[in-house]
């Protein structure tokens, strides 16, 4: 499905357009209004009975990467086998990973650069078990430490 961007404030035309053009119709709006304003999604709700429109936040930028991952395995849209991750503090990898987690059939793990954030120790473990999902980080050791996939592997694999 196609990822299509917004300004914070309100959505452009051109992204308005792709939606029509598109004929999409599901939109999911990630993160808080901090994010994507509430006058942006109204602008997506207001195209008319299509979309269906709904928004997956929580309380931070791992915690809505967190529920959107809840998201895609309750809806089917991911499978258990693979799993991407990115740093949350700078959104080019994040990007360019969600993506091709999302081609590889997986979810994306935002977290900070030198560990997994809390909130995944205490979700991927369940999520995953029984599974051994290949796990690819995204971004070079200047924004991922190496014990950002240890921890990881020990978590899911070992």
């Amino acid at each position: 499905m196609p990822a299509i961007l917004t300004r914070p404030a309100s959505l452009p035309g051109a992204a308005a357009s792709a939606i029509e053009l598109l004929g999409i119709g599901d939109v999911t709006v990630p993160g808080s209004t901090a994010a994507v304003s509430a006058a942006a999604e109204a602008e997506v709700r207001a195209l008319g009975p299509r979309p269906a429109v709904r928004r997956l936040g929580g309380a931070g930028r791992y915690a809505t990467a967190q529920r959107i991952a809840g998201h895609a395995f309750e809806g089917s849209l991911a499978t258990k086998g693979f799993i991407g991750v990115a740093t949350g503090l700078n959104f080019p990898d994040a990007l360019a990973g969600g993506a091709a987690a999302g081609e590889r059939g997986g979810v994306l793990v935002l977290t900070a650069p030198d560990a997994p954030s809390g909130n995944w120790a205490g979700y991927l473990p369940g999520a995953y078990a029984g599974t051994k999902p290949d796990i690819q980080l995204y971004g070079g050791s200047n924004v991922l430490s190496d014990n950002v996939f240890n921890t990881l592997k020990e978590m899911l694999i070992d």
